[in-house]
């Protein structure tokens, strides 16, 4: 299981609002973003690049319905 740090909960909210997000310049962000998909809470997507010269296709991630879940849960209750 991940911890959920204030931070961590925060991109998680910030992803499902969104409904995806892309992996940035920021490595703290991307590492958070790989821990939330390790524990089950975000689905990683590689979609092909339409430019030639890139080496590998793009990475998203998206909710999973348990993410869903536990932000809409963490909304009820008040939590960060």
């Amino acid at each position: 299981m991940v911890t959920m740090d204030d931070e961590t909960l925060n991109l998680l909210k910030t992803v499902c609002a969104a409904g995806q997000a892309r992996p940035s310049y920021d490595g703290e962000s991307n590492n958070r973003l790989e821990k939330l998909a390790e524990a089950g809470l975000l689905d990683v997507v590689n979609v092909p690049s339409h430019d030639p010269r890139a080496k590998r296709p793009r990475r998203y991630y998206r909710p999973t319905a348990n993410a869903k879940a536990m932000v809409s849960e963490s909304s009820k209750k008040g939590v960060a």
